[in-house]
């Protein structure tokens, strides 16, 4: 595991830096995203629509996406507990791990 975050480090290392501007846009739409997957699952948890899959992380045993389900949940409802899953990964994949300091090449603000 630390030979990948320090693959990671370096390929941060390498990138270049981004403007205030940039980083107020990641900011705004990080902040939309998250609003939108909060919006979601509340109405998924208010219209009961989250009934597609009974558990979390997985729907079922082995399986991601509903398997098998009843004929009383409708179609839309998984669609929208779905998206709100796949939300949330694609969300929480772009935030990087936490650093306790800054690399030496950020920190110096080498480019």
């Amino acid at each position: 595991m630390n030979v990948l975050y320090r693959g990671y480090l370096n390929l941060v290392d390498r990138l270049p830096l981004p403007s205030l501007r940039t980083q107020r846009i990641i900011a705004f739409l990080t902040i939309v995203v998250q609003g939108g997957i909060a919006v979601t699952g509340s109405v998924v948890r208010v219209t009961a629509s989250g009934l597609g899959c009974p558990t979390w992380p997985q729907c079922f045993p082995g399986s991601m996406v509903p398997v098998g389900v009843s004929s009383n949940v409708h179609t839309l409802h998984q669609v929208v507990e779905f998206g709100n899953r796949l939300l949330t990964l694609s969300s929480s994949s772009w935030s990087p791990p936490p650093s306790s300091s800054p690399s030496p090449a950020r920190a110096a603000g080498v480019r």
